[in-house]
């Protein structure tokens, strides 16, 4: 059967399933998610001095430009096995990472050019106005789920259409959604710094601006879950709202439900 829970949600019900979605495998979520993000982790502290300032105080565009660049590669690389992955708990399905991680490598083209496509809209939105780029990411909110989810979205402008159109006419809904996603992360950011701070206190051979950069980023790890746990179910829930999703996943249970049964 279809997870009872599909059905329309208000934003703080799409939260509260994710946290809970979060909490069923967290240990596996950020082990996923460390999998994928150490790299760029790792990219990041070879290129820490060649990003810093220089005498002249102006800052070293090339390398900052180039661990940017693979940061948001690499985060939507992540967050694309991440959604795979729970997606199929959300839906009642035994937690494979395995088939995420090779779904993964079958839709990785499509992934990357989605996620340049969104990025260039998005930056070409944020130099006009604020407010075009803020729109493009409300409406792009999805992205990676289009990608990995949607079978129908078989290459990325398609999966970029596909996340487009599913936003249609919800952007309110969706903002508000993503403002209290990124409320809970900025709270286990808050958290982070001030354990950071404090081990840098107990323990002066970790001050220096670089073991700061390194463990901040490895302890956001355990922070990072909450983005792909919401973005599954929002893509779910808009589904159910503009497609009947769960009226489909029941219909289809209810047909297979008499050939399962024994003759």
């Amino acid at each position: 059967m279809p997870d009872a829970g599909l059905r329309p949600r208000s934003a703080s019900e799409i939260v509260d399933a994710a946290l809970r979605l979060m909490r069923a495998h967290y240990a596996a979520w950020v082990m996923l998610l460390a999998l994928f993000t150490l790299p760029s982790i790792a990219f990041s502290q070879v290129m820490f001095d060649a990003m810093r300032l220089t005498a002249g105080a102006k800052l070293a565009w090339g390398p900052t430009l180039a661990v940017l660049g693979a940061s948001v590669v690499v985060n939507a690389v992540a967050e694309g096995v991440a959604v795979t992955a729970m997606a199929e708990v959300y839906l009642g399905r035994p937690l494979d990472l395995a088939r995420a991680i090779a779904r993964l490598w079958s839709r990785l083209l499509p992934l990357l050019l989605a996620t340049v496509v969104r990025w260039v809209i998005m930056i070409a939105g944020w130099i006009v106005l604020v407010v075009p780029g803020v729109f493009a990411s409300i409406r792009t909110a999805c992205l990676d789920c289009s990608v990995m989810l949607d079978d129908a979205s078989d290459d990325g402008l398609s999966a970029f259409q596909r996340a487009w159109s599913l936003t249609a006419d919800r952007e309110s809904h969706v903002f508000l959604t993503m403002l209290l996603m990124f409320a809970i992360y900025a709270v286990g950011y808050v958290v982070v710094m001030i354990a950071v701070r404090l081990a840098v206190f107990a323990m002066p051979l970790l001050h220096g601006q670089r073991l700061n950069s390194l463990a901040q980023s490895v302890l956001l790890l355990f922070v990072l879950p909450v983005m792909p746990a919401v973005r599954t179910v929002l893509y779910y829930d808009l589904r159910v709202r503009k497609e009947g999703l769960d009226v489909e996943l029941l219909s289809r249970a209810l047909d297979a439900a008499p050939a399962a049964r024994p003759a």
